[in-house]
């Protein structure tokens, strides 16, 4: 039950942030897309209904398939996670959502994506920002509270946690849970990541690696990790939160210099 409302809500979030980038993208329905990193296939399932040339890849698709939440797209493709199985400049348009923070060797990520792309493609990747950082961080402890009172009363379960990760967990490391928030992506801290989650280092790194860097835009809409607030607060009032509060994530459009 947990885990298909826990879904539910994941779904409604990037149906939002689709929903804003698609108005970046060429209309011609016949365009080659590729997402990268489609997990259960959710957004590629809405992709499809737009461009019916979509892929998608997926590090482990078998292993996703029997994890907490089912496989939704039939045809994501299992790939390495470091060479994709493409040949060059296949795509028009490479989308990726909530993906790149989680790239060890970015440099020559980012080198496999300007390969399958068409010289006039166009990227677009969105990332969490140092908004939804600064937030995660924030509720965690209000949280982590909880959690430890559910937990010196006896109530303390596996499926009751935001905080805890999937495996069943010893006393010592609830406490460790309890007391620092998890880092979320591979560089930094829960609190460097401030830094990596914002546009100042993303746009650094993408003009680092040769890419022109053509519109930033903040999605509007404010979300936290393990949000358990969920649907309690409906997504009208996150799009006017974020307004004051900022927005948990960011469009990056990107292109091949041209010349």
């Amino acid at each position: 039950m947990e885990n298909s409302k826990a879904l539910k809500w994941l779904h409604a979030i990037r149906k939002y942030e689709l929903d804003f980038i698609i108005k970046y993208l060429p209309s011609d329905e016949n365009i080659q897309l590729l997402e990268l990193g489609s997990g259960t296939g959710y957004q590629l399932s809405l992709l499809t209904k737009i461009y019916k040339n979509s892929t998608g890849v997926e590090i482990g698709v078998s292993q996703a398939a029997s994890s907490q939440y089912p496989i939704l797209f039939d045809g994501i493709i299992e790939y390495d996670g470091k060479v994709l199985p493409f040949k060059n400049e296949t795509f028009d348009i490479i989308i990726s959502s909530h993906v790149m923070e989680h790239i060890d060797d970015i440099d020559n990520y980012n080198k496999e994506i300007k390969r399958v792309l068409k010289d006039e493609g166009t990227v677009i990747h969105i990332l969490p920002s140092h908004i939804w950082r600064f937030w995660t961080s924030f509720w965690h402890y209000p949280l982590g509270l909880l959690m430890l009172v559910r937990l010196v009363i006896g109530y303390y379960s596996r499926e009751e946690s935001h905080i805890s990760s999937r495996k069943m967990l010893n006393k010592r490391k609830i406490m460790k849970n309890l007391l620092f928030s998890e880092t979320h992506g591979v560089r930094g801290n829960p609190i460097s990541e401030i830094y990596y989650f914002s546009p100042l280092f993303w746009e650094k790194l993408f003009k680092k690696n040769n890419w022109d860097v053509i519109d930033v835009k903040k999605i509007g809409l404010l979300y936290w990790g393990r949000d358990f607030l969920q649907f309690k607060i409906p997504i009208k009032t996150r799009i006017y939160l974020s307004k004051i509060l900022g927005s948990s994530s960011v469009m990056y459009l990107l292109k091949n210099p041209k010349g």
